[in-house]
């Protein structure tokens, strides 16, 4: 088995237009009495391949981590064995308008079927193709700016 790639967990590595919401939903997370861990933000292509290699991936390097568009979240005490921790997560990123992993369980509306609980990324499913093309942050954040107004 490969050697697995470092995991970068700066909230700065995210792209400015979606700090913001990231920052409050964290904020959201702490006042509802969770402690709240970013296990992860930018993703490497080698760390991408790695994880898709292993079925902890679906996207490879097509992730929207690898643009700086997502992070995974876990409880800082429990990790990934809190259920409340995450449906938690997922009621706080549906308000500030980011797409919850955990929702990806074969819903016809996000055409996803690969539950992610700890994930959170800026834009829904059905925008991640026009999103992928864009090759600049700068065309990243304003399409996201746009996608939020």
């Amino acid at each position: 088995m490969p050697t697995q790639p470092q995991v970068l967990s700066d909230l700065d590595f995210l792209l400015s237009a979606f700090r913001p919401k990231v920052d409050l939903m964290i904020a959201a997370m702490t006042a509802r009495g969770f402690k709240l861990r970013v296990f992860e933000t930018r993703r490497s292509r080698q760390r991408a391949h790695y994880l898709a290699s292993i079925g902890k991936s679906k996207n490879g390097a097509l992730s929207m981590h690898c643009l700086d568009a997502a992070l995974d979240c876990v409880d800082a005490e429990k990790l990934w064995d809190n259920p409340a921790f995450f449906r938690a997560l997922g009621e706080e990123a549906q308000k500030l308008k980011l797409t919850w992993g955990g929702d990806w369980d074969g819903n016809p509306l996000t055409k996803e079927s690969f539950v992610d609980s700890p994930h959170v990324q800026a834009i829904p499913v059905h925008l991640q193709n026009r999103f992928r093309a864009l090759r600049t942050a700068e065309e990243r954040n304003l399409f996201i700016q746009r996608y939020y107004a």
